[in-house]
């Protein structure tokens, strides 16, 4: 149960504004959830209040009122507009001072604020503070009678009602199938569990109750009354009464309805009379009417409803089964007609057909007329659709387990086929197949009217004979032909290529070699020249200049010739002729203009560390470097470069 306390906080507080001859002001609520609280032992008086992270609530006192003069009540309303939070802990303060009052623990209570269609509740919370002068202290002068509300009578007429109305549905008395049933067993005598309405009260027996029965004949009756507190939750009491007599009656203030449900006879049979609530299962699909033909006719069902359709005698024809009674549904535009899975008639009208989906076209992807009907049928292997346009066209399909079909557009004197859609040829074109041309044409200089085939010669068309001949024409070639087509073929061509690759040539093979020889292109549409080629390898080619290059020896028996012919190269078949240079080369000429001697001169040495080193000077070579062992260099050492000539040394470059 709850604990409440009055602190000392409050006491010393209420002592302070006596003294000041100011009232006492306690003008907050504070809820908080404290774990582990112990609301079964007193409080502590000197208790502070509950951390921070604890309080899950604040607000202000709502209402306030006198009980007497030592007694005033301060209370607070939560609305469904409060929450979501828990509280055990509940305590009253003044904000100004931030005195804590008074302090109630209770059980964990739950409040819930209206959300996503879920009711919150709504909670009240008074405190009743006690002590000496409390009118008089705290200047509270409105009887707390004047704001709260007793809710008793208003309940009481709430369960009254709801009483009556059952009355008004079940009467006196009814009970569901066996409910209060009672059984004979021998000399004993029991009552069977279920559910009954007594006086509008309803009545649950859990299990079967027993009967003493003394004498006979004798009826049972069954006593129920509606019972609880102003705190506690209110339920139906029941009880049996097995006496000869029995009326409703009034014990502690408590009314009790009561019903007789059976009558003991005097050789101890039992008569039941309870009256008997039955109900239609929904599991049982209306199997549980006892009078299948009443119920029929009070529904005003006519023979037509026990035929079956069809075209069996006494069935009613298919023909009277037509969606003649079926409204016509408009189809808004851009509807996928995919969806439309119901058998109906179906109007379409849109001004343009592009925004519908799986809507019919012609063969050559044009939409059908926007305006029409659509007919739809659907039986339990297949859903066909047929549209019918305002322009005498049509259009069917059919959607099978598989799927949908493609749409089928129907030819007809408004919709006429085009040759190619039926592999037909326009008045003007071209025979495909015919037994004989109405007027003979020529080919090749021959007369054919398609009645008998014709023979044409190489010669008819300028050709050259598959059996080959001599020939004392030149052939010119605008694309690759090939004469004739052997093993050890020849072949002249044209063709397109990469820079370097021959574009026009001719191609020769020979027991599996191949050589080609043509014009080769340059990067452009130009000739880079002539170009032999065996078996894939370039051997020889002659560039636009006359130059020629070969990847062999070049043989000339006769000799190289220049010049247009008039001079030969010499070679070692045609050396040049033998010239006497003694003139030239007399010992006194050499000694003037060759080097007779190579040497250097004295050495000569600079320092490298913290000295100046060596410059760049012409006839100088460096001969050596020297150090201490460290990682400079120290000593640079050189030599000059000289030549004798003519008898004379001289420095090189010098």
């Amino acid at each position: 149960m709850s604990q409440t306390v009055i602190t000392t906080a409050f006491e010393a507080l209420k002592a302070q504004q006596a003294a000041a001859n100011t009232p006492v002001v306690l003008d907050e609520f504070v809820f908080a959830n404290v774990p582990n609280l112990n609301i079964t032992d007193p409080i502590d008086p000197a208790e502070a209040m509950p951390t921070t992270a604890q309080i899950v609530h604040r607000t202000a006192v709502s209402k306030t009122g006198v009980v007497n003069a030592n007694g005033v009540v301060y209370s607070v309303t939560l609305g469904a507009d409060v929450g979501d939070f828990d509280f055990n802990w509940v305590g009253l303060r003044d904000k100004t001072s931030n005195t804590l009052a008074m302090i109630v623990h209770a059980p964990v209570q739950q409040k819930v604020k209206n959300a996503a269609g879920t009711q919150g509740n709504v909670l009240t919370r008074s405190f009743l503070m006690e002590y000496d002068g409390a009118k008089k202290q705290t200047e509270i002068t409105t009887p707390a009678g004047t704001w709260q509300i007793d809710f008793t009578a208003r309940l009481a007429g709430m369960d009254e009602r709801q009483r009556i109305e059952n009355v008004d549905i079940y009467g006196l008395g009814a009970f569901i199938r066996d409910g209060f049933l009672v059984k004979r067993s021998g000399n004993n005598y029991s009552v069977s569990a279920g559910v009954g309405y007594v006086g509008g009260l309803r009545s649950e027996l859990l299990a079967d109750q027993a009967l003493t029965v003394a004498t006979k004949p004798v009826k049972v009756w069954v006593d129920v009354c509606w019972k609880g507190t102003l705190t506690s939750v209110w339920q139906v009491t029941t009880a049996f009464s097995v006496v000869d007599a029995l009326a409703d009656y009034v014990k502690d203030d408590v009314k009790h309805y009561v019903f007789a449900i059976a009558q003991i006879n005097a050789d101890g049979s039992v008569t039941d009379l309870r009256k008997n609530i039955a109900f239609l299962k929904q599991e049982n699909n209306l199997s549980d009417v006892v009078n299948v033909a009443e119920a029929r006719q009070n529904l005003e069902l006519k023979s037509a409803a026990l035929r079956d359709v069809g075209i069996a005698s006494g069935a009613i024809p298919l023909s009277e089964n037509v969606m003649l009674s079926t409204a016509v549904m408009n189809v808004p535009a851009g509807t996928d007609l995919n969806t439309i899975n119901r058998t109906g008639f179906y109007d379409i009208a849109a001004a343009d057909a592009s925004g519908f989906t799986n809507y019919p076209t012609y063969p050559d992807g044009t939409p059908l007329y926007s305006y029409g009907c659509l007919l739809v049928f659907v039986d339990t292997l297949a859903l066909t659709q047929i549209y019918l346009t305002h322009r005498g066209e049509m259009a069917t399909r059919q959607r099978w387990v598989g799927g949908w079909g493609e749409w089928v557009t129907t030819y007809n004197t408004a919709h006429k086929p085009k040759p190619e859609e039926v592999g037909a040829l326009p008045e003007k074109g071209n025979a495909v197949s015919a037994t004989k041309l109405s007027q003979a044409r020529k080919i090749a200089g021959h007369l054919f009217d398609g009645t008998a085939d014709i023979v044409i010669a190489p010669a008819d068309v300028g050709a050259v004979s598959i059996q080959g001949g001599d020939y004392n024409k030149t052939y010119k070639f605008g694309r690759v032909e090939i004469i004739p087509l052997e093993s050890n073929m020849a072949a002249l061509y044209g063709a397109q290529g990469a820079a370097g690759s021959i574009v026009s040539g001719a191609e020769f093979h020979w027991y599996g070699n191949q050589i080609n020889l043509g014009i080769a292109r340059d990067a452009g549409y130009g000739a880079a020249g002539f170009i032999v080629a065996l078996n894939g390898r370039t051997i020889m080619s002659i560039d636009p200049s006359g130059n020629i290059a070969a990847t062999g020896n070049v043989v000339a028996t006769n000799g190289v010739f220049e010049s247009g012919g008039q001079v030969r190269v010499y070679s070692s078949n045609n050396p040049p002729p033998r010239q006497d240079l003694s003139s030239y080369a007399t010992s006194a000429w050499v000694s003037s203009y060759f080097v007779q001697g190579v040497r250097f001169g004295a050495v000569e040495s600079a320092p490298i560390w913290r000295g100046t080193g060596y410059r760049d000077q012409v006839g100088y070579v460096i001969t050596g470097v020297e150090n201490d062992g460290n990682e400079s260099v120290d000593t640079a050492y050189r030599r000059t470069l000289q030549i004798n000539i003519n008898g004379s040394w001289m420095v090189v470059g010098a």
